[in-house]
């Protein structure tokens, strides 16, 4: 009997750790909102779209455009292109502004475009 109180306060506990864990993940990619148009200082433009975690990407960098899939894993952002993975360390420095650092050390800080901007039909 003793074994079976056991048990079940030792799996209470682990599911409540699993879940405010998942809980402080979704919190953390709600205030990264990486869904969006993020524009790099050098006129990199980033398109992030699809979930909180994951979808689809374009990247157009020195008027070359390069589309695929992208996913966050912790804190390493994929972006995949025809198989090629390329990974970046992702840092958030606020809402908005984040730093994408590849695998040889280049970053690059991005500015979300704000564009929440609604069109209204123009009667001329």
């Amino acid at each position: 009997m003793m074994s079976l109180v056991v048990v079940l306060l030792v799996s209470g506990l682990v599911i409540f750790y699993l879940r405010a864990s998942r809980n402080r993940r979704l919190g953390w990619l709600r205030r990264l909102q990486l869904v969006g148009t993020w524009v790099s200082q050098d006129e990199t433009v980033l398109r992030l779209a699809g979930s909180l975690d994951g979808g689809r990407y374009e990247l157009v960098r020195d008027a070359v455009r390069t589309t695929g899939d992208w996913r966050l894993v912790g804190h390493t952002l994929y972006l995949e292109e025809s198989g090629q993975e390329v990974s970046y360390d992702l840092r958030l420095f606020r809402p908005g502004s984040i730093g994408l650092t590849d695998s040889s050390g280049v970053g690059r800080i991005y500015e979300k475009e704000n564009d929440n901007v609604v069109a209204f039909d123009r009667k001329d």
